[in-house]
């Protein structure tokens, strides 16, 4: 990916979004969506919001991870490109 200035990125530096759709799937596949939505729904405010009005999550995100890792599923495999 190249910057404004023609240099390309530091590979390192691209944050990978994961579409939400990949998400729910991957999460009903291993029967952890009903746990995710639970989750979810009991998460601050924010973490909801930012859930309702994206499109993806980065497959960086720390909220996300943690959501994940405290319902059993593995954050890596969810959360992994398509």
């Amino acid at each position: 990916m190249a910057t404004s200035d023609g240099y390309l990125k530091d590979p390192a530096s691209i944050r990978v979004p994961v579409p939400k759709r990949v998400i729910v799937d991957r999460r009903q596949a291993t029967g952890k969506l009903a746990a995710a939505r639970a989750a979810l729904d009991a998460a601050d405010l924010y973490t909801r919001e930012r859930w309702h009005t994206r499109a993806a999550i980065h497959a960086d995100d720390a909220a996300a991870r943690a959501l994940l890792q405290d319902i059993g599923a593995v954050p890596d495999e969810t959360l992994a490109l398509e």
